[in-house]
């Protein structure tokens, strides 16, 4: 980034000289690409701080064929109590 503003920043300072631009003009000239410069800069070091951040800790996945053992306890059902599968529903009425 910084040749291409360089780059930039010479071509102008050529195109303002053969319109015969005065010596104000130049100066203030410069001066803006002095701030573009100081500003790149300061880009430059915000992104590099950026990238040396560690990475988030990775969240654990959870398992969707995992097999959960709930006691039912004395809660109401309907069916066989020795049946193969037992369906828990959760709510809450309030």
């Amino acid at each position: 980034m910084r040749k291409l503003a360089g780059i930039g920043g010479i071509s102008m300072l050529a195109l303002l000289t053969a319109c015969g631009a005065n010596s104000e003009d130049m100066k203030k000239l410069e001066d803006s690409q002095r701030q573009i410069l100081a500003k790149l800069t300061d880009l430059e070091k915000k992104v590099d701080l950026i990238s040396a951040r560690p990475a988030a800790p990775q969240v654990p996945q959870v398992d969707p064929n995992k097999v959960y053992n709930l006691p039912a306890g004395d809660s109401p059902f309907k069916g066989p109590a020795k049946a193969p599968a037992i369906l828990t529903e959760f709510s809450d009425f309030q």
